[in-house]
């Protein structure tokens, strides 16, 4: 519930809000997975650095430590929070608007979130 709770208004939107962790989410179409102001190239170059971080946003213990792990990275990287995410995002959950990122990366573990990066990867290439 605590992923979902601001992201619902009624009870029955809550299995389509979650589907992702149950079952392997479909892949939009490329351009969803691009972040404002960017283009194939560098959406793919996005998201191969995020994958880089995936495990450990995945095992982080909290929100608040997988926010400062991205945080540093994309500071590190000269990268945009939000550019780094949103790829991220769409290969995790299928979608542009979901669930929060880091809880939904806990709950699939970094196993099932490095694949489903992968399978990204290996759809927009």
């Amino acid at each position: 519930m605590p992923l979902v709770k601001e992201r619902v208004v009624f009870l029955t939107e809550i299995p389509g809000k979650l589907r992702y962790l149950f079952n392997e989410p479909a892949l939009p179409q490329k351009e969803e997975f691009f972040p404002k102001k960017t283009d194939l190239a560098e959406t793919l170059e996005l998201l191969k650095k995020a994958r880089t971080i995936t495990g450990s946003l995945a095992e982080a213990p909290s929100d608040e430590e997988a926010e400062s792990l991205i945080k540093s990275f994309a500071e590190k990287e000269g990268l945009k929070l939000g550019d780094l995410m949103m790829p991220l995002r769409v290969a995790i959950t299928g979608e542009r608007v979901s669930p929060p990122l880091f809880g939904s990366l806990r709950l699939l573990g970094s196993e099932k979130a490095l694949a489903r990066v992968d399978k990204a990867l290996e759809t927009l290439s």
